[in-house]
């Protein structure tokens, strides 16, 4: 189907080009086979079916120190799916033909878990709260090597919430509060006026 491949191995080796260098060549016994159908000789080949299909998971960091050293809870939504080339079926392959999906999400979430963790201490609590954009930009570019290594990418990642257990956020915010409720309560008196 469209949303898998076929990975048929078990054939003599045949010698391929190597991503590097192209006049290299390099040794492979698998095929590939994306969308249709294909011969498949009984008892010499194998067939293995690699889904192509998207995985989601969630991306929670325990009390995580930013940059000046508060402690801050980040929970996010993280979608990633095996890169459709060739060389990223390939890498997929070998790292997780025979492993089942909850297998390569859990090795995904925890790529994408420590790199959110590593970006959270690049940065102070304001801008992990105030431009959560940033702080998504730099955990996709931290995480894409690690996971096209993989042969992974990540579709989408978004950040829920950020949160923090001593109230420093909640702290941020109520000179901003005060200051709505004073010229609502401004704003009542002048109109009653």
């Amino acid at each position: 189907g469209p949303n898998e491949v076929l990975i048929i191995s078990g054939r003599g080796r045949k010698r391929m080009p190597s991503r590097a260098h192209a006049a290299e060549p390099r040794a492979s016994g698998f095929r590939i086979v994306r969308g249709g159908g294909t011969y498949v000789r009984p008892f010499k080949e194998r067939v293995q079916r690699l889904s192509l299909e998207l995985m989601q998971f969630d991306v929670k960091t325990s009390e995580t120190y930013s940059m000046h050293g508060v402690p801050v809870q980040v929970d996010g939504v993280c979608m990633v799916k095996i890169d459709g080339s060739e060389e990223g079926i390939e890498r997929a392959a070998e790292q997780f033909l025979s492993r089942r999906a909850e297998d390569i999400v859990r090795t995904a979430m925890q790529a994408v878990e420590g790199h959110m963790r590593t970006a959270i201490g690049s940065h102070s609590i304001e801008d992990v709260y105030r431009d959560r954009q940033a702080l998504v930009t730099e955990v996709r570019s931290l995480a894409a090597p690690d996971l096209e290594a993989m042969g992974l990418t990540i579709v989408s990642l978004t950040i829920r919430n950020v949160g923090d257990k001593q109230g420093y956020i909640e702290a941020l915010g109520r000179p901003r509060t005060a200051q709505v409720k004073r010229d609502a309560i401004r704003g009542e008196a002048e109109a009653e006026r």
